[in-house]
C-alpha cells in the first residue's frame, strides 16, 4: 500500500487524521514557502484561537507579568474615575469659603457630570477608530493636564471650567479599562478581572471621602486634585509600553475622516439637556417650571435628530445601530438601566439616613457603608469565578435580584432608634444583590457583542448604566422633597406643608427626623419593583453562553471519552518545538494540534 493509499484509508474516518510514515508529510500539509517564511517560529506561536466563538478568543493575547502590571494600571484608572467625584465632594465647603462663592460651588461638580457623561458613549467608537491605547493614553492626559489646572484655579469660574474639560477625559477611563479587558482575557476569566476593577470602585467609595478631608484639613484642598497626576502617570506609563492591541492602519487623515462629527455634537447637546433637566428639576426649577420642559423638549429634539444623523446620513454612526439589534444586549442595557436607577439611589440616600436621621457626620456616615462594600468587593470577584468555572450566571442572577428585592425591604427596616449593629447587617445585606448582578451584566452584553462592535457595546451599556443612576438620584429626590412635608404634616397638623424647610428639617424635632425617615423609607421600597423588573429582562435572553459549563470542560470529557474508545489514538504537541525541528524529526511532532496514529508494530504491515 502506498502512502496515497494509506491517506485515503485512513481518512475516511471522522477524525482529521495525519499519519506519520514518510518525511514529506509536512511539506505536504504546507506549502514549502510558507514553511520555509515559519521555520523558526514556535509551534504554540502557531496555535493562536482566530475563532470569534471559541470561548478562549482575544484579541491580543498577554500573559505572565504584563498582564499583571496592565491589570494594576487599570486598576489605578479605575480608582482616578471613581474617586474623583467623592473627594471633591469633600473639599467643597472649603473651596466655596476660599473663592468665597456660595452661589456656584454646585457647579463644581455638575460640569464634571456634565462632560463626562455626554462623552462617556463616544469612547467606544473612538477606541475602534484610533486603538485602545491611544484612547486610552489621551483621556489620560487629558486627565493629568486639567487636574493641574483645577489645582492652581484661582476663582470658582476657572475652577468650574477647567472641572468640565477634565470630564471629557474622565468620562472614557471606565468604559476604556472594561474594553481593554474584553480585548486581553477570555470571556470565561473575563469576570474575575472585571471584579478586580469593581473591588477598587467599591473601595474608592469608602475612602474617597476620608481622603478628601484628609487634604482639605491638613494639607490644602488643591490637593485633591494635584493627587491625580502621580497615580495617572503611573497608569499612563504602564499601559503605553505593554498595551499593544492591534488596530487599523489607516493614517490621521483617514482616521479623522471617520468620526461622525455630527452625530457626536448632536449626542452631546442631547446629553446635556436631559442631565441639566434632571439636576435642576424639583430643586432649582419646579418640574412644570417653563425652564425643565423646555430642556426636555430640546432633548427630544436632538434625540430625534441623532437618530435620523445615526440611521441615513452617517457611515460609521458614533452609536451603531446594530448594537440595538442584538437581543441579549437590550435586555442588558434595560436591566442596567434599571439597577443603575435603584443601586445609586440606595448608595446616595442610605448616607442621607446616617446624616440626618442619626446626626452622624460625613465621615462616620462613609464608616457605614464598608459593609456593602466589603461584600460587593468579594462577590464580584467570586461571581465572576464561579461563571467561568461552572457557567449558570442566570442563576446568578435570579439570586441577586430576588435578594436586591429583598433589600429595598431591608432598607425601609431603618428608623429613628435602629442600633448600630441591625444598621450594619443590613448594609451588609444589601450588598450582596449588587455584588452578584451589577458586573454580570456587562458580562453578558460583552459576550453577546460581536467583535466589530464590542468596544461601542461596553461604552453605551455603561452609559445607561450611568444615565439609571443619574435619574434615580433626581426621582428619589422629587419624592423625598414631596413625601417629607406631608408626612410631617400628618405627624403635626400645626405645621403647614408650604412652611416645611427640607434644609432646616432638624429643627423640628424628632417630627421632623421621623418624617424624613418615612419619606426615605418611601424611596427605599421603590428598590423591589425596580429588581423585579431587571430580573425579567435577564430572563428574557437566549443563548447566553455563560449559562452554560465552559468549553474547555466539555472537551475534556470528550477527549476522556475518545481516549476510551481508542486508545491507540494520541496527540503528539511539542509546543516549544519549532517548524524546522518538525521536518528534522521527519513530521513526527505535529503543528496546529494534527493527530498522529500510534500504529506501532503495524507500520510495516501497512507499508508492505
Amino acid at each position: 500500500m502506498n502512502h496515497k493509499e494509506s491517506q485515503d484509508t485512513l481518512g475516511n474516518s471522522n477524525e482529521s487524521i495525519v499519519v506519520d510514515i514518510t518525511d514529506k508529510t509536512i511539506n505536504e500539509l504546507k506549502r514549502e514557502e510558507e514553511v520555509k517564511d515559519l521555520k523558526d517560529v514556535k509551534i504554540k506561536d502557531l496555535k493562536k484561537i482566530t475563532d470569534e466563538e471559541d470561548e478562549k478568543y482575544v484579541t491580543y493575547e498577554i500573559t505572565g507579568g504584563r498582564l499583571y502590571a496592565i491589570t494594576f494600571a487599570l486598576s489605578i484608572v479605575c480608582l482616578l474615575a471613581s474617586l474623583d467625584m467623592t473627594v471633591v465632594a469633600t473639599a467643597l465647603p472649603t473651596i466655596a469659603k476660599e473663592f468665597n462663592d456660595i452661589s456656584g460651588y454646585t457647579w463644581v461638580i455638575t460640569s464634571y457630570m456634565l462632560s463626562s457623561t455626554a462623552f462617556q458613549p463616544m469612547y467606544g467608537k473612538f477606541a475602534d477608530i484610533f486603538g485602545r491605547r491611544a484612547m486610552m493614553l489621551f483621556a489620560l492626559a487629558v486627565f493629568i493636564g486639567s487636574s493641574v489646572l483645577c489645582g492652581v484655579s484661582k476663582n470658582m469660574d476657572m475652577l468650574i471650567v477647567f472641572r468640565g474639560i477634565q470630564g471629557i477625559g474622565g468620562g472614557g477611563l471606565m468604559s476604556l479599562c472594561m474594553i481593554i479587558i474584553a480585548d486581553i482575557i477570555p470571556i470565561r476569566k473575563r469576570g474575575q478581572y472585571m471584579g478586580i476593577l469593581g473591588a477598587v470602585v467599591s473601595c474608592s467609595t469608602v475612602i474617597g471621602p476620608l481622603v478628601g478631608g484628609l487634604f482639605t484639613d491638613n494639607i490644602s484642598w488643591r490637593w485633591a486634585f494635584y493627587i491625580n497626576v502621580p497615580l495617572s502617570v503611573v497608569a499612563f506609563i504602564i499601559i503605553f509600553l505593554y498595551v499593544k492591541i492591534p488596530t487599523n492602519n489607516d493614517d490621521l487623515r483617514k482616521k479623522l475622516l471617520r468620526i461622525d462629527y455630527a452625530g457626536t455634537i448632536v449626542l452631546i447637546l442631547c446629553v446635556v439637556c436631559l442631565l441639566l433637566a434632571l439636576e435642576w428639576g424639583g430643586v432649582d426649577y419646579p418640574w412644570g417650571s417653563w425652564q425643565i420642559i423646555l430642556l426636555f423638549c430640546l432633548f427630544v429634539l436632538f434625540l430625534v435628530i441623532f437618530l435620523v444623523i445615526e440611521k441615513w446620513f452617517t457611515k460609521e454612526p458614533i452609536i451603531p445601530p446594530q448594537i440595538f439589534k442584538v437581543r441579549n444586549i437590550n435586555c442588558m442595557i434595560v436591566a442596567c438601566v434599571i439597577i443603575g436607577f435603584a443601586f445609586m439611589g440606595a448608595c446616595t440616600f442610605i448616607p442621607l439616613y446616617f446624616q440626618m436621621v442619626t446626626g452622624m457626620k460625613a465621615t462616620t456616615s462613609g464608616f457605614m457603608m464598608i459593609p456593602m462594600s466589603v461584600i460587593v468587593t468579594v462577590l464580584n470577584i467570586g461571581s465572576g469565578a464561579f461563571i467561568g468555572k461552572y457557567g449558570h450566571v442566570n442563576k446568578l442572577f435570579i439570586i441577586g435580584f430576588i435578594l436586591s428585592a429583598a433589600s429595598g425591604y431591608v432598607y425601609s427596616l431603618f428608623d429613628l432608634d435602629t442600633s448600630r449593629i441591625v444598621q450594619l447587617l443590613i448594609i451588609a445585606f444589601g450588598g450582596i444583590g449588587a455584588g452578584l448582578t451589577r458586573q454580570n451584566m456587562i458580562l453578558v452584553a460583552q459576550d453577546s457583542a460581536p467583535k466589530a462592535i464590542l468596544a461601542s457595546t461596553t461604552a453605551v451599556v455603561t452609559f445607561f448604566q450611568v444615565i439609571g443612576g443619574i435619574i434615580g438620584i433626581a426621582i428619589f429626590n422629587t419624592i423625598l422633597n414631596n413625601r417629607v412635608p406631608k408626612n410631617l404634616h400628618k405627624i403635626n397638623p400645626n405645621i403647614a406643608v408650604e412652611d416645611v424647610n427640607m434644609k432646616l428639617i432638624n429643627t423640628y424635632g424628632r417630627d421632623g427626623l421621623k418624617a424624613y425617615n418615612d419619606g426615605l423609607r418611601t424611596n427605599f421600597l421603590i428598590i423591589i419593583p425596580c429588581s423585579i423588573i431587571a430580573l425579567i429582562a435577564v430572563l428574557c435572553t437566549k443563548n447566553v453562553r455563560l449559562n452554560h459549563k465552559p468549553q474547555e470542560a466539555k472537551e475534556e470529557e470528550e477527549n476522556t471519552s475518545t481516549e476510551t474508545i481508542k486508545p491507540e489514538m494520541k496527540v503528539i504537541v511539542d509546543e516549544n518545538a519549532t517548524v524546522a525541528d518538525s521536518l528534522a524529526d521527519g513530521g513526527s511532532t505535529v503543528v496546529d494540534g494534527s493527530t498522529v496514529v500510534d500504529i506501532g508494530n503495524n507500520v510495516d504491515d501497512v507499508k508492505n
